[in-house]
Formats: C-alpha cells, sequence, structure tokens
C-alpha cells in the first residue's frame, strides 16, 4: 500500500530481494557441489596413484577362509578363535589335506572378491564426483551470469 501515488515502490518492497538471494543462493550450492566432486576426484587419485593406497582398508583374505584349517593348525587370529569343525559336520569328516586345499581355495576366492570390490569401490567414487562436477558447474555457470546481469 502506497501513501503518496506519486512516489515509486522500491525494490524491497515489491519483493525485488527474491531473485537475486535465489540466484546466489543457487550459485553458491553449486560452487559447493563442483568444490566437493573436485576435492573426492583429487583424494582419490592422490591416494591411489601417487601413495598406493586401496580405496578401502587392506583385509587379509585367509581371515575369512580359517574355519577350513585343520584342527591342530594356529589360523591368523589365534588357536582356539573359531570352532574348527563345530558348524559344519561335513568339515569335520573331511582329512588335513582336503581342509587345507579347501583353505587355499577359500583365500584366492575372497582376494579375488576383494580385488573386485575394490574396483568397484573405486570407480563408483570417480562416478560420482565426476556426476557432482558435471551437474554443479552448469549450473553455477547459469545462476552466477544471471546475478552479473542483474548487476550491469
Amino acid at each position: 500500500m502506497q501513501i503518496f501515488p506519486h512516489q515509486k515502490q522500491s525494490a524491497f518492497a515489491k519483493g525485488g530481494w527474491v531473485k537475486p538471494l535465489y540466484l546466489y543462493a543457487v550459485s553458491l550450492v553449486s560452487l559447493i557441489v563442483i568444490i566437493i566432486g573436485t576435492v573426492t576426484v583429487g583424494n582419490l587419485l592422490i591416494r591411489r596413484y601417487v601413495f598406493g593406497l586401496r580405496s578401502q582398508w587392506y583385509q587379509d583374505p585367509a581371515m575369512s577362509c580359517e574355519h577350513f584349517l585343520p584342527s591342530g593348525a594356529v589360523g591368523i587370529n589365534g588357536p582356539k578363535m573359531i570352532p574348527r569343525g563345530a558348524d559344519d559336520p561335513e568339515l569335520a569328516k573331511l582329512s588335513a589335506a582336503e581342509r587345507t586345499k579347501r583353505y587355499n581355495e577359500c583365500v584366492t576366492a575372497q582376494a579375488k572378491q576383494m580385488e573386485m570390490q575394490e574396483k568397484f569401490q573405486f570407480a563408483d567414487t570417480v562416478s560420482w564426483s565426476v556426476a557432482m562436477i558435471l551437474v554443479g558447474a552448469p549450473l553455477y555457470l547459469f545462476h552466477w551470469r544471471m546475478v552479473r546481469r542483474r548487476e550491469e
């Protein structure tokens, strides 16, 4: 409501502050998304190719196969950590040589699974980070250009 009809309404009174606020907010959020994506890709590449680290903490594949060891053998976790043969009656009937063979097969399978999981995790992290950059960059550029045009 205007008290004096000959005066112009201010931009604030017309709601002219909403559009610039929106443009600045979207620009800020999209810039943060770009930064997070870039830092994540950089961190992953530095850890992998500079330091030679995996994307996850290394686990020994033999740890999940100790139940195949012969009952007299000492596993990675020490003696009597896993009740050998208690869970599976068929496993208890196997000879020591057969149990050692199954143990070695299990370790090989676990190592392959862990390698595949590590590759998947690396690819998943890189793809998410690149997607963040690819979505954030156009949003930022579009909205920041709108801010610049509005200021001119």
